[in-house]
């Protein structure tokens, strides 16, 4: 099944977009050798793929540590990197694996001055690093470029611009993550902060998220905090916070239910990234759509997950980016 939004006038280097595969999580469809094989077998038919984008939640280091998952997802890696003519693998960072962009991006603390002329007391919010290192621990081959990426990737042709991010920032901007605004709101009313920034929300973001992972690292407490976590679901349903079966409010929320997060966060966060074209993951849900961004039109895709999951056929969904963009359904 293929569902096509948008035509593109000329050619530019083809990609292959995938999200949320979560390997090292229950589930993971492609830790499969048959599934492997069989979405091989499918991107071989489609001709020759330059580049791979992989949107984050890869690696869910909330379940378990960073070398088992890794473990698990090379024979994916070594399918990629061998499908012909493939030059480039970029990996952005989505919240399940936000660990690799927060420890990385940490050593540059002290390389990186903030406005004063001091140290600065937090990692760059836009961050890129190539690491032959990881291509080599995941069998990629040498003639392939491995990159980390956080938050977006851009992809330019001409006037046009695709934005392709994980989609978790979209969470500061949803009704139902009041809770997760206190802390801004604090630093707002005390007139230290005068708008929200992509600085502000990984402020929010990397304490709860570094504690997933460390949880994630021991398995008796990963389990006794996910428990509590669905407690706390529970109650927030009792007393009817809307809330959708035991995984986050947000998960399995269309393209339209994101229209207003899209336009508050482009707005906010990257006034000056404004792109034609917004690709994101993190919802498990796949979709495309059109929002109305100030006076034009934003083209948007969700590229849905590789995650066997509750209310949710076994399916994976990719999007090929060639002469037109293109959502996939796998199988």
């Amino acid at each position: 099944m293929c569902s096509k939004v948008m035509a593109m006038a000329s050619s530019y280097p083809s990609a292959l977009v995938l999200s949320d595969a979560h390997f090292g999580e229950d589930g993971a469809l492609l830790e499969e050798v048959k599934v492997l094989e069989r979405l091989y077998d499918r991107l071989e038919k489609e001709g020759r793929i330059q580049q791979v984008i992989l949107l984050g939640d890869i690696w869910d280091l909330w379940k378990t540590d960073l070398a088992t998952a890794v473990d698990k997802s090379r024979m994916f890696f070594r399918m990629l990197s061998a499908l012909e003519g493939l030059e480039s693998i970029t990996v952005l960072c989505g919240n399940h694996d936000h660990h690799i962009y927060f420890s990385s991006s940490e050593y540059r603390f002290t390389d990186e001055k903030d406005e004063r002329g001091g140290l600065a007391r937090f990692p760059s919010p836009l961050w890129e690093k190539e690491s032959p290192n990881m291509r080599r621990t995941l069998e990629i081959s040498p003639q392939v470029t491995l990159r980390f990426k956080y938050p977006f990737h851009l992809i330019r042709r001409g006037k046009e611009t695709m934005m392709l991010t994980h989609g978790h920032q979209l969470d500061f901007f949803a009704s139902r993550f009041w809770w997760a605004k206190t802390a801004w709101l604090a630093r707002l009313a005390l007139k230290r902060v005068k708008g929200v920034s992509a600085l502000d929300i990984e402020l929010r973001n990397a304490p709860f998220f570094e504690t997933l992972y460390l949880l994630g690292r021991v398995p008796e407490l990963s389990e006794r905090a996910h428990s509590f976590y669905r407690l706390f679901r529970a109650l927030a349903k009792f007393f009817m916070i809307s809330v959708e079966g035991s995984q986050s409010p947000r998960r399995f929320s269309t393209v339209d239910d994101n229209s207003k997060e899209i336009e508050h966060m482009l707005g906010q966060l990257y006034p000056g990234y404004i792109p034609q074209i917004f690709i994101f993951g993190h919802t498990h849900r796949a979709g495309v759509g059109k929002i109305k961004l100030g006076s034009e039109k934003l083209e948007v895709y969700n590229c849905g997950s590789w995650l066997s999951q509750e209310k949710e056929p076994l399916q994976g969904n990719f999007i090929l980016i060639k002469q037109e963009v293109e959502l996939h359904a796998f199988p």
